[in-house]
């Protein structure tokens, strides 16, 4: 070997080696980091790749050429895989069995059945060009969860996209049968090849952290303004959205109007049926709410069986009518799951004020809640308004 062959060979290896054990430490940080143990995986097996022509020396040609060839194609399909799950679209068995499969056997065949290294090139070549291509498009069509996420997105697609261009050279090259073997001297095109392999990996790696720590700080914000169970906003979510609402209500002296509703007899529910089925009540619940409301509103899990709503700009008479239209489509949804022998009903409480120094949101909300009580009392399954 060339000692700048050694040198390229031995700085790919380390740089895939230390981007996996730090996407590896990602995910195991948190699994809802969809794809990053899938780049760990894929990064640690592009290491093997290119390690294996330094650390095989002495093991026949076939062995290095098998080694490198199948963990730069296994390398490759899990990055691809891993993109899939980035944006929520994960390959289901059969497609990563189809997308591994054919191509394994054929680099096998081309190597230990009939030896024919152009062929073998081309086919290898053939398939990066297809994966990396795929791999580009994947990210830049549906990862842009929010500005800075669709950036490096793109610049990954960029950098897939260049190493598109290299993996043409040498692959019109290869199967013409102008390459030389790894470890004997190198052509230009092998050298800007694996250059290029080089850039990729050192520009990708970083970029694909990005990814990965940005949406665990996304995940790790979701969860703290949101319930688990119903994914709708707890009262810290609440609060965050609601502040800059009521400021504005506050200034230009609009009617705030808070509604506060409590499935009926849900202990009942929970003792007869179990908690399983009460959490299905639950997120029958905040689905009717997040179909009914308007995207202004915001809505949060108060507590156990109870949701608050606030109503920007809005009046009581509105309030009684949206209330009334979540109430029946709650009962209907919960009828319509067959699991129920009795309806399944809402109580529901408004209040409506404008916000002043004194009749702050807490007040509201308070008398909201008495208001609520009040339509307990008077038998459920109704709406009662505040008199404020």
């Amino acid at each position: 070997m060339q000692l700048h062959d050694i040198t390229l060979m031995l700085t790919l290896s380390l740089a895939s080696l230390v981007g996996a054990i730090i996407l590896g430490i990602l995910s195991q940080l948190s699994r809802a980091v969809e794809g990053s143990k899938y780049w760990a995986i894929g990064l640690a097996l592009l290491s093997v790749a290119y390690g294996s022509h330094l650390f095989l020396q002495g093991m026949p040609l076939s062995i290095r050429a098998n080694s490198h060839n199948l963990c730069l194609v296994l390398g490759h399909a899990c990055w691809l895989i891993g993109a899939y799950k980035f944006v929520g679209r994960p390959l289901t068995t059969q497609q990563k069995t189809w997308l591994i499969f054919p191509v394994v056997v054929l680099i096998l065949t081309f190597t230990m059945i009939w030896p024919a290294i152009e062929y073998r090139i081309a086919i290898i070549g053939i398939w990066l060009i297809v994966v990396r291509l795929h791999y580009a498009w994947i990210l830049f069509r549906y990862a842009h969860n929010n500005r800075i996420e669709k950036l490096a997105a793109n610049i990954a697609a960029v950098v897939a996209l260049a190493e598109v261009c290299f993996t043409i050279i040498y692959t019109i090259y290869g199967s013409l049968g102008h390459l030389s073997f790894v470890g004997t001297q190198m052509s230009w095109v092998s050298g800007i090849t694996w250059l290029g392999a080089l850039l990729g990996i050192t520009i990708s790696t970083p970029l694909l952290m990005l990814l990965s720590v940005g949406r665990l700080v996304e995940k790790l914000d979701f969860a703290a303004h949101h319930d688990p169970l119903t994914k709708l906003l707890n009262r810290r979510g609440f609060f965050a959205q609601a502040k800059p609402i009521l400021s504005i209500s506050k200034r230009n002296k609009q009617l705030v109007t808070v509604m506060m509703l409590d499935i009926d007899h849900f202990k009942r529910i929970n003792d007869q049926y179990g908690h399983a089925i009460g959490d299905d009540v639950l997120e029958i619940f905040s689905g009717t709410l997040r179909s009914t409301l308007r995207e202004t509103d915001i809505v949060a899990r108060w507590g156990g069986e109870e949701a608050c709503i606030l109503l920007h700009d809005a009046n009581a008479d509105y309030a009684i009518t949206v209330a009334n239209r979540i109430r029946e489509s709650f009962s209907f949804a919960c009828k319509a799951t067959s699991a129920f022998d009795n309806a399944i009903t809402l109580s529901v409480g408004i209040a409506s004020k404008q916000l002043s120094d004194v009749d702050t949101f807490d007040f509201i909300q308070a008398d909201a809640d008495k208001a609520l009580y009040s339509a307990k009392s008077q038998g459920r399954n109704c709406v009662y308004v505040s008199a404020i």
